[in-house]
């Protein structure tokens, strides 16, 4: 009899839920052009600003219309769960992306899908496991110990720091090394062929998925025509490092087991899901536009907070003084772990100032998520940014406090609910580059804060938020005083 009564209670909750669905049509819609919809706001630098202050006006869920096609904006938590647990079966990135990938011949672990997706899945997660990772350390060090030395040369000569482009200079030296060891000398301001086709390839992939028209297919212009000679450029050059650190792979078999590069180790891992040439060379794509632009933004932002808070590199410079016993910092994990405050200023600055702050996914199949019925075909816009920075989710939330994400120094009663935080995504596709990012701004972090006081130049409120194919700083610049 209790069965009986059980199965009534479940079938009546599916009734009562099925009844209460919502469409799309029945979501509040902001006021829009009749023909081109919001699509004027959405060409906006800051246009997860704009969703933010139309979430705080209408509601956490609303709907808008790029000429034809209909989006739901959502700042739920349940939907934003929901969606990125529910991936890959039932939801895919927003077609755009795969479209402009595609296009290009990129096919990697960022654009795949599915059955595709888990192959990549797999064996960039193994290329990218600690273990890999660890093996890494001496190139992470020994570029941020060349940027010392030119930030040094930089405060002899009073100049004013622009932090994003010494910043980018850094990461980008540096992912090209760890990917496939090409050395660069960007960080002493040498020019490289390399670097001058990646700095017109980026941009304009960004600006591809951004564009409301592929004009570029029936109209190229010289940018177009200049930014396929450098994505050929690229593709040679890479698919020439694939064959040479094969070579390499065969003459020292020792190698296997102690890859000194990204490629060498996904060449390993190529063998138990039978790679091509291509599909590696999309998965080293994947990892120059994904590592080196978000790395170095949620770095800049991090020396933004810092810049403000010179009691935190202090504190982050005696942390380094003590686990290093006042050496030069070394390859050794054990102790780069031990950097425990220097990490917490990397996770409040991914908490507050996330560089994805809004995700774009289509619905591969039917389905109810929340109190919606979302159809196949349907697009969606995670504001995954907003429930970071609530009170409710983190005490004082518009503060930088590092302190919360160190056991026993978060006062008792402040709320701090770690799993809201969606920087590195969610669910099955979780950005296995994580670790690997946090190993590069914890060294770096530590040597400049050792280093270096910090001053800003412009005024706070001056740095802006501006959202590309990621979210970084503008007119981020500052001062350094030798310690």
């Amino acid at each position: 009899m209790a069965d009986i009564f059980v199965c009534l209670k479940i079938i009546y909750s599916l009734g009562y839920k099925l009844y209460n669905m919502q469409s799309i049509k029945s979501i509040p819609s902001p006021k829009g052009h009749w023909f081109f919809g919001h699509i004027a706001d959405f060409s906006e630098k800051a246009r997860h600003k704009l969703n933010e202050s139309r979430i705080n006006e209408i509601g956490d869920t609303f709907r808008i219309r790029l000429v034809h096609k209909p989006f739901i904006v959502t700042a739920n938590q349940e939907i934003i769960n929901q969606v990125l647990s529910l991936r890959p079966h039932a939801f895919r990135r927003f077609n755009k992306i795969d479209m402009v990938m595609s296009e290009l011949g990129v096919d990697g672990v960022f654009n795949a899908e599915g059955i595709e997706w888990k192959r990549h899945r797999r064996a960039v997660s193994e290329s990218l496991s600690f273990k890999k990772i660890y093996g890494f350390y001496p190139r992470i060090i020994d570029k941020s110990n060349r940027i010392i030395e030119r930030w040094k040369a930089l405060e002899e000569a009073g100049d004013s720091l622009d932090v994003l482009s010494e910043i980018r200079s850094y990461t980008l030296e540096l992912t090209c090394s760890l990917i496939f060891g090409y050395e660069m000398n960007l960080i002493h301001g040498k020019a490289d062929e390399l670097q001058e086709h990646l700095d017109r390839i980026l941009p304009m992939v960004n600006k591809r998925i951004g564009a409301a028209f592929p004009k570029w297919r029936y109209f190229p212009s010289e940018e177009d025509k200049a930014f396929h000679a450098s994505f050929k450029y690229l593709e040679t050059l890479v698919l020439s490092f694939i064959k040479d650190a094969r070579q390499r792979l065969e003459n020292d078999p020792d190698l296997r087991s102690r890859p000194t590069n990204f490629l060498e180790s996904l060449l390993v891992e190529q063998e138990a899901d039978r790679f091509s040439d291509k599909e590696i060379y999309g998965n080293i794509f994947t990892m120059l536009l994904a590592g080196e632009d978000t790395t170095a933004n949620s770095l800049s932002w991090c020396l933004y907070f810092l810049a403000q808070h010179p009691d935190m590199v202090q504190r982050i410079s005696e942390e380094v003084d003590s686990v290093f016993s006042e050496e030069p910092i070394q390859a050794d994990p054990d102790k780069i772990n031990n950097l425990k405050f220097t990490k917490a200023c990397v996770e409040e600055t991914t908490r507050m100032k996330s560089v994805a702050p809004i995700l774009y996914f289509e619905a591969l199949e039917d389905v109810i998520v929340g109190d919606f019925k979302i159809n196949k075909g349907d697009s969606l816009m995670l504001q995954t940014a907003i429930n970071q920075n609530r009170d409710t989710n983190f005490s004082e939330a518009s503060s930088f406090m590092p302190y919360r994400w160190l056991k026993g120094e978060c006062p008792m009663g402040y709320q701090h609910n770690p799993d809201q935080v969606r920087t590195f995504g969610y669910g099955p596709r979780f950005c296995p580059g994580k670790n690997l990012a946090y190993a590069e701004m914890v060294v770096l972090l530590g040597n400049i804060c050792r280093n270096f006081d910090l001053e800003l130049t412009v005024p706070a409120n001056e740095v802006e938020e501006v959202l590309a194919f990621t979210m970084h700083p503008s007119n981020l610049y500052m001062k350094l005083k030798n310690k």
